[in-house]
């Protein structure tokens, strides 16, 4: 997981028939289950939700999604919002 201004992009080796989930939340380890803030995508890369407090530090990952869940996270990074 690799993020620049306000995009986020990863490599994936293997199949993600499903799709990713980008998760941010304000503790660390953030999880499909309780990231308030999470966004989904096709591909390998995605902008970062909207509606993040400025000044605030987001921790980030990327999961594989599968049918309601997410699987195989990334390495986490720390974004501290404009």
């Amino acid at each position: 997981l690799a993020l620049s201004g306000d995009s986020a992009s990863w490599t994936f080796a293997g199949t993600a028939p499903y799709g990713f989930k980008l998760v941010m939340n304000t503790t660390v380890s953030p999880t499909y289950q309780n990231s308030p803030y999470k966004k989904f995508t096709d591909g390998n890369s995605t902008d970062l939700p909207d509606g993040l407090t400025s000044g605030t530090t987001y921790y980030v990952r990327v999961c594989k999604y599968t049918e309601g869940d997410c699987v195989d996270y990334s390495n986490e990074l720390t974004y501290i919002a404009p």
